[in-house]
């Protein structure tokens, strides 16, 4: 019996559900903050992105068009790189970047809860107080994920639909309502930015937008994939682009430069309250934060399923036996890894936020800067596929999603050069520990 297979529509909006997150409602003051209060330059961010979106998933799709691996970009790094590489990629997506994104997405998700609770905090006790909220959602999604796979999954199709709602709801609103801005922000902004210091602006802004990988593991489900998925992955991160721009434009207006950096993070709040009133405000408040609770469960439903593909594919050493892969959901053992992990990479984040070791960015923007340097591996082997005969496809399309990696990596390294270097640093660990893994792995199954 043939699988029914995805219509161009259906991949669209999937794609769309699974890029648009809930990083657009507080990166927006990081990306004017990098940009000086340009709100010109912020918009020519926005394309950078998508240029780099849309190249990257035009090149990643090649590879997932011939790949019989499982696992997504661990899969395409077995098979189109080498295992030990496949191993390295692995352990740092499991270690380091998919649970600094989690914990930075389950800490905003507590300042959105104090916010709409209006709880007020002694600014001593606050990052605290955050923190330990943020721990309690991950110990509920895990609980919800590892309790029932079909739960998770409903409560993910559900967020994706209402997170759309305050983005059309601000960007039509604060356009039709707010005045044009020309400020260029000298009072707040405390970064001494040159000419190329505005790049660091394309780091928050691939937070907004990452996920976009995740995309390309259902192309095989698509119908005529080689033709169908190009489309959707040329017109699904345009259209992205489009609601980001409309909304950035749209609070930027409302609200003016100035207030969006004062008020950060909780700007999203503060337009809610002045277009819709209180009772208005705090129903599309509890939307928003009903957004962000969404994307924080889908990335939980990706952390404690991590340790499970690493262990089938005996990636984690001597682990890879005390984790069980016979389970049809997620076994308990792969929850308990996911939970250390993230109990580890909250601590990291308190010290990172009370002593701003890394300036205004979070733990989470190095780890997707250096998450886009290991795409470049990816990216070259399409190079080597002689069953791509447009040429289009097989030189520019990778050469482009190169060129964008390297915007970002130099857009990381335009602020705070010393400490992004530092935690690349951490973040290789990770990388060579699973190279060794991998080896070790390879020789015991030659024996």
């Amino acid at each position: 019996m043939n699988q029914k297979k995805f219509g161009f529509f259906t991949a669209l909006s999937m794609l769309i559900g699974i890029c648009i997150g809930s990083g657009i409602f507080f990166k927006t003051s990081n990306i004017l903050s990098s940009t000086n209060g340009s709100v010109s330059l912020g918009v020519l961010v926005f394309i950078l992105a998508a240029i780099c979106i849309v190249f990257g998933g035009l090149a990643m799709a090649e590879l997932a068009l011939r790949s019989k691996k499982e696992g997504g970009l661990v899969g395409y790094f077995e098979e189109f790189v080498s295992f030990k590489w496949a191993s390295a990629y692995g352990l740092f997506f499991m270690s380091l970047y998919l649970p600094t994104i989690t914990v930075i997405l389950c800490w905003v998700s507590s300042i959105y809860t104090l916010v709409l609770f209006d709880i007020q905090i002694p600014k001593y006790y606050e990052l605290l107080v955050q923190i330990a909220i943020g721990v309690v959602y991950m110990i509920m999604f895990i609980y919800l994920n590892t309790l029932s796979t079909k739960l998770g999954g409903r409560i993910q199709s559900l967020t994706t639909i209402i997170k759309l709602i305050p983005l059309f709801l601000i960007a039509l609103t604060g356009l039709i309502f707010g005045k044009e801005q020309q400020t260029t922000l000298q009072s707040l902004s405390q970064l001494d930015i040159g000419m190329s210091g505005w790049l660091y602006a394309i780091v928050p802004m691939s937070f907004a937008y990452d996920g976009w990988t995740v995309s390309t593991t259902m192309v095989h489900d698509v119908a005529n994939p080689q033709k169908t998925f190009r489309k959707v992955l040329i017109i699904g991160p345009l259209l992205i682009l489009s609601i980001y721009v409309l909304y950035f434009l749209g609070v930027t207006s409302f609200l003016g430069v100035d207030t969006v950096l004062k008020e950060g993070k909780n700007a999203i709040f503060l337009v809610s309250d002045m277009l819709l009133g209180n009772i208005g405000g705090k129903l599309l408040s509890i939307i928003v934060l009903i957004s962000v609770l969404g994307t924080t469960n889908g990335l939980v439903m990706a952390m404690v399923r991590m340790p499970q593909i690493l262990a089938s594919k005996d990636m984690l050493g001597h682990y890879s036996k005390q984790v069980d892969i016979t389970e049809s959901g997620v076994s308990k053992q792969s929850s308990v890894i996911a939970g250390c992990i993230l109990f580890v990479w909250f601590g990291i984040h308190y010290f990172v936020m009370k002593y701003m070791l890394l300036g205004e960015s979070d733990i989470s923007e190095i780890a997707i800067v250096f998450n886009y340097i290991l795409y470049i591996l990816l990216y070259s082997q399409v190079y080597r596929l002689n069953s791509i005969k447009n040429p289009i496809f097989r030189y520019v399309v990778p050469t482009v999603a190169m060129l964008g990696s390297c915007v970002i990596l130099f857009g990381s390294l335009t602020i705070n050069a010393f400490n992004v270097v530092l935690f690349f640093g951490v973040c290789a660990i990770p990388c060579v520990l699973g190279y060794r893994l991998g080896k070790k792995a390879l020789i015991q199954h030659k024996q």
